[in-house]
C-alpha cells in the first residue's frame, strides 16, 4: 500500500495528465447506426445465448444525496427555486405519492397549504426523514409507481435482466457494486421481493454484490500536493471513482457482461426499445467476436490472409494502422494483428449529444506513441484552458450513456485479465472538499474510459429514450419514470 502511495503523490505533481482528443467520433466516423439490422441481430443473440453465461453487471454505489440536493437546500438554507415549485406543484405525481398524502395528514396540512413556507419545510423534513436520504442509496429510492407495486431503480434491474439476461436453465445473473455501508440495505430490499419475482417470471434470479475494493483507495492532498491530513492527524484515503471497479468486473466469470447504471431505467410501457437494442449491441458483439476469433485460430494455424485481416482491423474495428506499417516484416504484422484482435471487446450504445453532463465517444491521440484510437472522454479528462481542445469536445454529436455489452474471453474461452488493458495514465485529478477544507482527489482511469483503453471498442448509436437517469428527484417527473 504504501507504495501505491508514494505513487501516486507522483501522480499529484504531474498534475492532470490531460488527453489529446483529435476529433469526435460521428456517424459513419466511429460511430454505427444498426436501425436495418436490429431483428438479425437480436435473433443471432437469442440463438445464440443458450451456449453463453451473461451476467449484467450494475454499479450502484451512488448515494440518494444528491438527488434531493434542492430539498436539502431549502430545508437548510430557506433557498427556493425553480425545481422546489415544480417538486410541490406535481408532488402528487411522485412514486412516493401515499407516503406525502400521509405526511401532509400527520402534520395536519393539505396539499394547497404547501403554498406556506413553513408548511412546506414540515413536509420536506417528513420526506428526507423517511428515505433518509444521509444513509439510502440511490438504488433504493422508489422510482416508478404502478397498479400493484411501487418500484426502486435496483427492482426495475431484475424486470429488465428477464428480458436479456436469461442463461439456461432460465437463471439470471445479476451483479451489483454497492457501497460497503449499503450492502445489507440491498440484501434486506432482495428479500422482500425476490421469491416473489421468481414466481411470476418463471426464472431463478442468482444476485451477488461486491464493494469497491479498499486497496484501490487514492490518497487526498492538499492544493500544495502534500498529504492531507484530518482532524485526527491522519491521512485520507478515499475511493478512487468507478475506474477501481475494473477489479470487480474482472472477478465476474461470464461470456458476456452488460453494464448500465442504477438510475439508468424505466417504466415498463417505455422498456421495449432498450430491449430491443441491448439485445442487437449483444447481438453484434458476438457477430464481431466470431470473426475475431476465426482470425485468430488461422493465424494460430499459419493459414491467415493478412490482407483480409488488416480489413477487418480497419472497417469493423475501426483501428488505425501505424504509418511505417508497410515497412514491417510478416512476421511483425502477424504480431501486430494478434495483439490488436486477441483483447476484450466492447459494444458501446451511444445517444445523441442534447447537452448532457458527462462523457462522449471520441478519436483520440496517445502522446506516446502516436497512435489513434476510439475512447470513451470525460470532460476532467480535457484541457479546457487549450481552446482548440475545449472546441472539439464541444463539438461532440454524441454522448456516453453507459450502454456497454462486453465480450471477455479470448477465442480460447479463457478469461482475460482486464487489468492488463488499463492505460494507468489516464487518471485524473479532482478538487473536493473534506472537514470543509479544500483538497485534490486523485480519482482512477473510469470504468468504461481509461480502465477500458486497449480493448476493442465499436460505438453504436441508439435510441434517446433508451438513456432516462435520475440525477436529481425531478427527473421522476419525466414521461420515462410515469405514465404506468
Amino acid at each position: 500500500m504504501k507504495k501505491a502511495l508514494k505513487k501516486q503523490l507522483k501522480f499529484y505533481q504531474k498534475n492532470n495528465n490531460f488527453l489529446c482528443i483529435e476529433e469526435p467520433a460521428i456517424l459513419d466516423k466511429g460511430i454505427q447506426n444498426i436501425d436495418k439490422q436490429i431483428d438479425t441481430l437480436s435473433n443471432f443473440y437469442i440463438n445464440k445465448k443458450t451456449t453463453l453465461k451473461i451476467v449484467k453487471f450494475v454499479p450502484a454505489s451512488g448515494a440518494a444525496t444528491r438527488m434531493f440536493k434542492d430539498l436539502i437546500l431549502l430545508r437548510e438554507e430557506s433557498i427556493s427555486s425553480n425545481e422546489t415549485k415544480l417538486f410541490f406543484d406535481n408532488i402528487l405525481q411522485f412514486p412516493f405519492s401515499n407516503f406525502i398524502q400521509r405526511a401532509l395528514k400527520k402534520i395536519g396540512a393539505k396539499r394547497e397549504d404547501l403554498q406556506n413556507p413553513l408548511i412546506a419545510n414540515q413536509l420536506i423534513e417528513q420526506i428526507l426523514k423517511n428515505f433518509n436520504y444521509t444513509i439510502l442509496p440511490k438504488g433504493l429510492i422508489p422510482f416508478h409507481k404502478y397498479n400493484n407495486e411501487i418500484r426502486t431503480a435496483f427492482q426495475e434491474h431484475f424486470i429488465e435482466g428477464v428480458q436479456y439476461c436469461q442463461n439456461k436453465g432460465n437463471i439470471i445473473p445479476l451483479h451489483f457494486t454497492v457501497g460497503e455501508k449499503h450492502q445489507a440495505l440491498f440484501r434486506l430490499s432482495l428479500r422482500s421481493f425476490i421469491s416473489n419475482y421468481e414466481q411470476l417470471y418463471n426464472c431463478s434470479f442468482h444476485v451477488s454484490f461486491s464493494v469497491q475494493d479498499p486497496d484501490t483507495h487514492s490518497i487526498a492532498v492538499n492544493l500544495d500536493n502534500t498529504p492531507f491530513l484530518d482532524k485526527k492527524g491522519n491521512i485520507v484515503l478515499r475511493p478512487a471513482g468507478h475506474g477501481a471497479l475494473i477489479k470487480n468486473l474482472n472477478h465476474l466469470d461470464a461470456d458476456i457482461i452488460f453494464i448500465k447504471n442504477i438510475d439508468n431505467v424505466t417504466v415498463d410501457s417505455k422498456k421495449e426499445n432498450t430491449f430491443k437494442y441491448k439485445k442487437a449491441l449483444a447481438g453484434l458483439l458476438l457477430q464481431i467476436q466470431e470473426k475475431i476469433f476465426s482470425f485468430l485460430k488461422n493465424l494460430d494455424q499459419n493459414i491467415l490472409k493478412i490482407d483480409d485481416a488488416l480489413l477487418f482491423l480497419q472497417n469493423d474495428l475501426n483501428i488505425i494502422l501505424p504509418k511505417d506499417f508497410k515497412h514491417l516484416s510478416e512476421a511483425e504484422k502477424k504480431s501486430f494483428i494478434k495483439q490488436k484482435l486477441n483483447r476484450p471487446t466492447r459494444v458501446c450504445g451511444m445517444v445523441k449529444n442534447e447537452g448532457q453532463a458527462g462523457g462522449g465517444p471520441f478519436w483520440v491521440k496517445n502522446q506516446d506513441t502516436n497512435e489513434i484510437t476510439l475512447q470513451i472522454v470525460e470532460s476532467a479528462q480535457i484541457n479546457f484552458k487549450d481552446i482548440q481542445q475545449k472546441e472539439i469536445f464541444e463539438s461532440s454529436t454524441h454522448f456516453n450513456p453507459v450502454d456497454i455489452v462486453c465480450g471477455v474471453k479470448d477465442y480460447k474461452g479463457i478469461k482475460f485479465d482486464l487489468e492488463q488493458f488499463v492505460d494507468p495514465d489516464t487518471y485524473f485529478i479532482a478538487e473536493k472538499t473534506h472537514e470543509g477544507k479544500p483538497i485534490k482527489a486523485l480519482e482512477l482511469p473510469g470504468l468504461w474510459n481509461g480502465a477500458m483503453s486497449n480493448w476493442n471498442t465499436l460505438f453504436i448509436e441508439v435510441p434517446l429514450n433508451t438513456f432516462s437517469p435520475v440525477k436529481t428527484v425531478l427527473d421522476l417527473l419525466k414521461p420515462a419514470h410515469q405514465g404506468e
